[in-house]
């Protein structure tokens, strides 16, 4: 290799240009490892704060924000299908918009599980009310209306 070097078989870049690239290289990584050396100086803090929760007694154990009965499947579908604006639902349901962007979040993360939940939950109520005889007030309101 007269004056070149070979790089994985594949590429053959000129001694000056290689010698270049890793002169770089170099540079950077000596930057980066000295970044590093003062970031383990600085102990590092937790600054995010948990606004969902899942738990069996609360909601069916759908992820729900935090000291509320609020799902996050509620939220994403305020957000999503009616179209409210997520400061909006935060300041009518007296939530912090952390918690109403973090339930967005979690259902960004979570979507295809959320969605295939609310869905199944859809149908169970669909074939309750398929299955159940009308309620006593139900027959009234259609005795009156002549159905």
């Amino acid at each position: 290799m007269n004056g070149s070097r070979d790089i994985d078989a594949q590429v053959t870049l000129p001694m000056e240009l290689y010698q270049a690239i890793a002169l770089k290289l170099g540079e950077y990584t000596r930057s980066r490892n000295f970044a590093l050396s003062q970031s383990k100086t600085m102990p590092i803090q937790q600054v995010s704060k948990d606004y969902i929760a899942i738990d069996p007694d609360y909601c069916g154990g759908k992820p729900r924000i935090v000291g509320t009965r609020i799902t996050v499947a509620a939220i994403a579908k305020m957000y999503r299908s009616m179209g409210e604006p997520l400061e909006v639902i935060a300041t009518e349901y007296d939530l912090s918009k952390a918690a109403v962007y973090a339930a967005m979040a979690y259902y960004y993360d979570h979507q295809e599980e959320i969605e295939s939940h609310t869905a199944a939950s859809e149908a169970l109520v669909d074939e309750m009310r398929r299955n159940s005889p009308p309620s006593p007030i139900d027959a009234r309101l259609k005795a009156i209306r002549g159905e």
